[in-house]
């Protein structure tokens, strides 16, 4: 018996060849071959069919002029995650979608993992920014190489069942001059619509900026949702949006504690003064979350996407934004988003610090802080943990404006400068600076489970 295997079958080519005597054999010979070309295309269109079947509708739809958006035929509220990491760590703390920024080589397994865990997925798809790159919108030539390879982009990733929109640009409007950008993402949005009926389109905004948004009106109309970019500013979104005369659906597709260009508290001579991860989940997760955007679901705001989820490789302050350490433990603005995603409280969650627990030479971090070369320096921490559970410590000092690189294979929490601190598994420690110039000294505390606290106290040394 021979066993033909389809996918390697040439017919017209074995036709060609085969020669059979007897012409009984050779009827027989041409109802097998094309009885498994039938099976092999019925068995592909069937295939067809079912990835097609997969693929949840989603669209805006609109209740007593309200908008909303559908997802498989039911109403869908993002309560996302703007992710560099720890994308399949969503899920696990009640939400329910992820954003990235543009297509890379990860795309396909994030988009394979979002479906795999009942995630849906805003594909970012990276646009060349007027300011970032001094891309002209009024080139033509530009703005077509530019949509032809965005063009492929699409067309890869097109039927995954996990999108949930597209994210045509990230932030095109900062200090853009040329409002023809919007004709190049309503062209891309155009496109979308004639090969992806199932997707949503939308762009995102630095800001809820008023004449941005009438710019989209009248040059991007076939866009479905616009996203915006805010954090202190999160308060008067959505009274610009409606004054814009948007009525289309809205999301905050990044927010999180007041930026770091919002005039937070800073030393004398100049750097930023950080809340500490306690202080941001109750004043800013927390508040923000209820009275700017679940307070508005009704008004034509369908979700966000907290910012960020990970931990950053850019930023004034490298722990200023990060929901998790570069290890994966998670702070308290994770617990505080699974229960506004969630409705209930976390069974246990991360040791409280405050900015005035934490102390520097008797000192707290908006004291300006300087001390001298060469002297011992006394830094201690007071933590709460609300389970009871038993704390540990991690304490460490980088220079000023540090940034963790991306290559960064370390176990500590953060690549500090090695030999400076005694004993930095203790609640209180000692250092000496054998150097002069501006630093930061950090503290995360953990729990047994892995829960994590992080502050920090900037410090001049003379």
């Amino acid at each position: 018996m021979i066993v033909l295997e389809s996918k390697y079958l040439n017919i017209p080519h074995i036709l060609k060849k085969l020669v059979i005597k007897s012409s009984t054999i050779r009827r027989l010979s041409l109802l097998v071959l094309l009885s498994v070309l039938n099976c092999d295309k019925k068995e592909n269109n069937s295939k067809d069919k079912r990835t097609t079947s997969m693929i949840p509708k989603n669209e805006v739809v609109y209740v007593d002029s309200v908008p909303y958006i559908y997802r498989g035929g039911k109403p869908y509220y993002v309560k996302g995650a703007a992710s560099n990491h720890l994308y399949d760590q969503v899920g696990k703390y009640g939400g329910n979608s992820i954003r990235t920024y543009h297509v890379n080589d990860k795309t396909q397994s994030i988009l394979d993992m979002a479906y795999q865990q009942g995630l849906s997925v805003v594909l970012g798809i990276g646009l060349k920014k007027e300011r970032d790159h001094n891309f002209d919108y009024d080139d033509e030539a530009l703005v077509r190489e530019q949509f032809e390879t965005v063009k492929e982009q699409i067309l890869k990733f097109k039927d995954h069942p996990a999108i949930l929109m597209w994210g045509i640009g990230n932030e095109l409007d900062i200090e853009y001059t040329k409002p023809s950008v919007w004709n190049a993402v309503e062209d891309i949005s155009k496109f979308i619509k004639s090969v992806d009926t199932l997707h949503l389109t939308s762009t995102i905004l630095a800001g809820a900026d008023v004449d941005d948004f009438k710019e989209i009106i009248k040059r991007a109309p076939s866009l479905d949702v616009v996203g915006v970019n805010v954090y202190a500013d999160i308060v008067t979104a959505h009274k610009n949006v409606k004054a814009s005369g948007w009525k289309k659906p809205y999301l905050i597709t990044e927010w999180g504690p007041k930026g770091t260009w919002d005039n937070p508290k800073s030393t004398d001579w100049g750097r930023l003064v950080e809340p500490t991860s306690t202080e941001k989940a109750n004043n800013y997760y927390k508040k923000y979350y209820q009275n700017y955007i679940y307070n508005h679901r009704n008004k034509g705001c369908v979700g966000s996407y907290v910012f960020v989820w990970g931990y950053q490789h850019h930023g004034a302050v490298q722990t200023w934004y990060g929901l998790f350490t570069k290890n994966g433990n998670p702070l308290n603005g994770v617990y505080t988003m699974q229960e506004c995603w969630t409705g209930e409280s976390p069974d246990n969650t991360s040791p409280e610090v405050y900015s005035s627990g934490m102390i520097l030479n008797g000192k707290t971090a908006d004291q300006s802080i300087k001390v001298k070369k060469g002297v011992i320096n006394i830094a201690s921490v007071d933590a709460l943990d609300l389970d009871g559970d038993s704390l540990y410590y991690e304490w460490q000092i980088v220079k000023e404006g540090f940034v963790l690189s991306r290559s960064d294979k370390s176990k500590a929490m953060l690549p500090g400068i090695s030999g400076l601190i005694e004993s930095n598994n203790e609640r209180l420690i000692n250092f000496k600076m054998n150097e002069e110039g501006e630093y930061r000294l950090i503290v995360y505390v953990l729990d047994h489970l892995g829960n994590a606290s992080v502050a920090s106290i900037p410090f001049l040394v003379q």
